[in-house]
């Protein structure tokens, strides 16, 4: 075989630049010629077998034909993947392949779509066995029934320091699998349970259950640092089934650094005990919070009644209004509306705990629909929202306002925090 100089193999390397799809379409990457400044691409690839229309987009034959040839030299640099795959068959082949020839420990993304439907995650696909080491995991469901072993694969991966569960997916049944008993999970301690996890993010209507499941576990030490929860719900107002969410602030209040709450409209929750008010205790340790709701009155009682007292400094207290909260059934803003949420923000921070909070920012979200006049209107009724709305806060130069646009933040009026 012709041995190409290095001078020329840096220039096509080069002309490659960073793109991964290059890189892995490129016969240079599979005869070992790939440089080690190179390597950091592939440190969490996103693999991926998706259906678009009537294309399918297919990129997993050719990583695993490369993670598998034996000249292959970045492989020990893989420690981590996203596994975006609808065929259940080539999910097993990349699970086989990078359980052969890497050894995960940083971070698995797992997309459970559902063309795949029931799946036996630790018997038949055997996740424990094949990613003991796994640090992080984020399982988001796209298919309408859990694994009938989720929770059974949690807690066979010791391992964890952040667990992320995604179940947005509108037909999702609200009933968690039962956890399994101890003495079923091979290698198991009996008094350990998640002994590393700091990091929780939570997605999914059910979420009572799945909060009371841990707490209940034996051998759970309470210890999270950062919590993340979106709550599912029916209602635009309160805090929906927020159920155990209190008791797990409770158990970790003394641990807990930055906690974000926030709820999303699912029309599919069949029973929905929606609360007004959420008091989310004294958490002495808290260095950021940030609430997301459509209803301002809820958002406004919930951190009031936290920072009212309170004896240590928030680095940062982060407000996210929906826009839907201001708009009619006709789909226009309704002043009354947009002029009662201004009132209720003024009248609870306006000049008001300037002490407490070293940056406040406030942000409006606003979906992307696609639909110029509609999404116009919302973009209009957020400005109505926050024009002069706390000129006591904007003198201090700790406040940012802005958009949150399809995902996306827009700064429409900022202002940099000083200190």
């Amino acid at each position: 075989m012709a041995t190409l100089s290095q001078e020329l193999l840096d220039y096509i390397l080069d002309f490659l630049h960073t793109s991964v799809p290059s890189l892995t379409s490129s016969s240079l990457v599979s005869r070992s010629w790939l440089p080690a400044t190179r390597h950091h691409l592939f440190r969490i690839p996103v693999l991926y077998e998706v259906s678009l229309h009537r294309n399918t987009k297919d990129n997993t034959g050719t990583f695993v034909e490369l993670l598998s040839s034996p000249l292959c030299s970045f492989r020990y640099t893989v420690k981590g993947c996203v596994l975006n795959i609808e065929s259940y068959s080539v999910l097993r082949r990349c699970i086989d392949a990078l359980a052969a020839h890497t050894l995960l420990t940083d971070r698995l993304l797992f997309a459970h779509h559902r063309s795949i439907g029931e799946i036996n995650l630790t018997t038949d696909l055997q996740f424990p066995q094949k990613f003991s080491s796994l640090r992080n995991l984020v399982y988001q469901f796209l298919s309408d029934v859990w694994p009938n072993d989720f929770s059974k694969l949690i807690v066979s991966l010791p391992n964890l320091e952040s667990l992320s569960v995604y179940a947005v997916y509108d037909g999702t049944r609200s009933d968690i699998p039962p956890p399994p008993s101890l003495d079923v999970i091979p290698g198991h301690q009996a008094d350990t349970f998640l002994p590393n996890l700091k990091t929780l993010r939570l997605r999914m209507s059910n979420l009572s259950d799945f909060l009371h499941w841990i707490l209940n576990y034996p051998g759970y030490i309470p210890q999270i640092t950062t919590l993340d929860i979106l709550i599912g719900s029916k209602y635009s107002y309160g805090w929906g089934a927020i159920g155990a969410l209190q008791l797990f602030l409770a158990a970790n209040s003394g641990t807990l650094e930055h906690l974000s709450l926030g709820i999303m409209r699912n029309s599919n929750v069949e029973h929905d005990p929606a609360v007004s008010s959420l008091d989310i205790g004294n958490l002495p340790s808290l260095r950021s919070l940030a609430v997301r709701s459509y209803n301002v009155n809820a958002l406004c009682h919930t951190v009031v009644h936290f920072l009212t007292g309170r004896q240590s400094t928030l680095q940062v207290l982060n407000l996210k209004i929906d826009s839907y909260s201001f708009i009619t059934a006709a789909m226009t803003i309704d002043p009354h509306v947009v002029e009662s949420w201004r009132s209720q923000l003024r009248e609870s921070f306006d000049g008001k705990f300037v002490d407490e909070i070293m940056l406040f920012r406030l942000n409006v979200i606003v979906p992307a629909t696609n639909h110029i006049l509609f999404d116009k209107k919302l973009r209009d009724g957020a400005e109505m929202l926050w024009v002069d709305l706390l000129p006591n806060w904007e003198t201090t130069g700790r406040l940012q306002v802005g958009l949150i646009v399809g995902g996306n933040r827009s700064q429409i009026r900022w202002k940099v925090a000083m200190k």
